[in-house]
């Protein structure tokens, strides 16, 4: 008898579709949303300071007033520049002869410097003071602080030139009178206590003073050849030294007038 084998059965294959590239392109672009769990007790982010609102740095300009006195001082003081020069006032190359004027307003930059610029930066800009002085100067006055005008300063930039010698030894004589308690009849120096720097550096104290301070400190600043619009270094100082030289009494009254005259 023959004996009958039993042969396995093979499993049947289904047949499984394939997924296209297209599908498999949506599945690969699009992500897998994960949730985020919020951990218990963690810090939250820091605050910016930065982004604090602030209070404004200045004060909003005041209205101007409408007053006619003041309107009318500022209308007459007004700088009037000329446009045209005659032939008489021109300077002569080579030539020393006299003119008019003490210098002819034809460039436009050296008038701009004259009106502007401040008497430490022109001594210092000319050679005349080295870095030693203005550092000894500037630790003692500063002469960028605001200062209230005197009637005294505003009736001699506002006089006429024949009226300013006298008016000029009211400025200075106020000026000398508030240095007086602390000088004690000497000379000033350099060596002066705080306390005569700080009445030059106050706000009621006339800027006046400070110029009188300093031209009394280092006189070799504003030392003229001669006492006369035609010197060198006149021709060439700014408004601030003309008016520093003004304040000084031991000048003829000559000059002096010719000096507020510049100046106006």
């Amino acid at each position: 008898m023959e004996e009958s084998v039993a042969t396995p059965k093979r499993k049947s294959r289904k047949s499984k579709s394939k997924p296209s590239k297209k599908s498999r392109r949506r599945r690969s672009k699009t992500p897998k949303k994960t949730p985020i769990v919020k951990q218990a007790g963690s810090p939250s982010l820091p605050v910016d300071r930065t982004q604090s609102p602030t209070m404004p740095s200045t004060q909003p300009t005041p209205d101007f007033p409408n007053d006619p006195l003041t309107n009318a001082q500022a209308e007459s003081s007004q700088y009037n520049k000329r446009d045209y020069l005659k032939r008489s006032e021109a300077p002569v190359p080579g030539s020393a002869r006299s003119r008019s004027r003490s210098r002819p307003i034809v460039d436009e930059v050296d008038d701009y410097k004259l009106q502007t610029e401040s008497l430490l930066c022109f001594t210092q800009r000319n050679g005349r003071l080295d870095d030693h002085h203005h550092w000894m100067i500037t630790d003692r006055i500063n002469l960028t602080r605001p200062h209230t005008i005197s009637v005294a300063e505003r009736t001699l930039l506002k006089a006429a030139p024949k009226d300013a010698p006298e008016l000029a030894d009211i400025v200075l004589d106020e000026a000398e009178k508030g240095m007086a308690p602390f000088l004690e009849g000497r000379p000033i120096d350099w060596t002066e206590s705080h306390l005569l720097w700080t009445h030059f550096n106050a706000l009621e104290t006339p800027i006046s003073a400070s110029y009188i301070a300093i031209y009394r400190l280092m006189p070799s600043l504003f030392k003229l050849e001669t006492p006369s619009l035609a010197d060198p270094l006149v021709r060439k100082m700014p408004i601030t030294g003309l008016y520093t030289l003004l304040l000084d009494r031991q000048f003829p009254r000559t000059f002096r007038v010719n000096l507020a005259a510049e100046i106006r």
